[in-house]
Parts: structure tokens; sequence; C-alpha cells
């Protein structure tokens, strides 16, 4: 682990280390969301270069903290040229239409990912077909996100499919809409990507 005393100084007339969040209310974290406590000796955190970037570098035992970015699942669950979306019901983006998908549980392999998710937001049990499309989220508020998203294939008889969905969870509706009627009312950047993606790779006829 890096230490303080191992890192370079600040170069002549580069801006100082930036101590966070230190004020009397004992705030965990600073106003980005990084920590400004150290965890592993309790001293305040200053921003300042290390490994190529600014990064939370602890005052007193050196221990920097290293930003990760989270990873999330999408299943675009396909039934002849009818994709499900799901409108959301929480923020950001309440009450705007997405495939369903959510963030990665510790462990979980990113396809039970998005077989959990599409369960738990609109009450489908799919079947995981391959790997559609790897992008980055750079619109969702919380964080940054790494997306993999998923074609799958709604399990069981294809008949009764439109019966068996059900609003859940993260989601207050849920429907499947043909290719070329999707919502224009669509949450997240990469869901219009997903569908660009859709429609060259399937121009006519089912999807997948």
């Amino acid at each position: 682990m890096a230490r303080a005393a191992d890192l370079p100084s600040d170069p002549p007339g580069a801006e100082p280390a930036v101590r966070i969040g230190h004020g009397p209310d004992g705030a965990a974290a600073a106003s980005d969301g990084l920590p400004a406590w150290c965890p592993r000796c309790g001293e305040h955190m200053d921003r300042r270069p290390a490994f190529g970037r600014s990064r939370p570098v602890c005052v007193a035992c050196g221990l920097v903290h290293f930003e990760t970015t989270a990873t999330a699942a999408v299943a675009v669950v396909a039934h002849g040229r009818r994709v499900l979306l799901v409108r959301r019901a929480i923020s950001p983006y309440r009450g705007q239409w997405s495939f369903p998908g959510g963030f990665q549980e510790h462990g979980e392999e990113l396809a039970e990912t998005a077989v959990r998710e599409t369960r738990e937001e609109a009450g489908l049990d799919v079947d995981v077909v391959r790997a559609l499309f790897v992008g980055l989220t750079r619109d969702d508020p919380r964080k940054l996100v790494n997306v993999v998203v998923f074609l799958a294939r709604p399990r069981g008889d294809q008949l009764d499919v439109d019966a068996r969905i059900a609003a859940a969870d993260d989601a207050s509706d849920v429907r499947f809409f043909d290719l070329e009627a999707v919502p224009l009312e669509l949450a997240f950047e990469n869901s219009r990507r997903v569908l660009d993606h859709l429609r060259r790779e399937f121009p006519v006829g089912p999807i997948g």
C-alpha cells in the first residue's frame, strides 16, 4: 500500500492538496462521495496527486483511496420483434422507460444480475442468450457505471408472456414494445445506444 511519504510532492506552481471533509459535523465523505476520513487510522484525507490522478490520501498513514466504477447488467428481453421495458418508479429518471437491469451484487455473475433484475422488476424469468453491448453510463448522477447488456428470452411458454409480466420493485409499469414503437421518454443514454444497436443488427424480423 502506498504511503504519503512515497508520493511525489506537488510540482512548483501546482495547486496545493485540498483538505476534504474536515468540518465539525464529522462527515464520513466529501461532497463528491469520496472518503473524507481514513478507514485505517481515522485521520483526515487530502486530495493530492497519486499514481497519475488526484486521489484522497491519508495525511497520517498514507493510505491512498482508489475510486472504482460500479458494475451493472441490463437485459434486453426479446419476444418476436418486441422488447421488454419497465417504467422507473425511483430516481433518477423516475417515470421514464428503460430496460430491466441494476447493480451487480457481491459475488454475482453479470448474467445472473440481468436475470435477477428482470425477475424483480418485471416478474419474468428469462434465459440469457449472449452479451450484446458493453458501455459506460455517464448520465447516472449517482456514479459512473460500467454496463453489460445481455440479450435474453422469456423462459417457458411463449404464448402467455404478456400475461406473466408484472411491475414490482423499482418499476411502476412493464410492457413489451415493438422495436419501432419504443417510447421517447427513455432513461439513460445507453438505452438509446442499445436500441440503435438492435435496429442495426436486426433490421427486419425477430430479434435474435
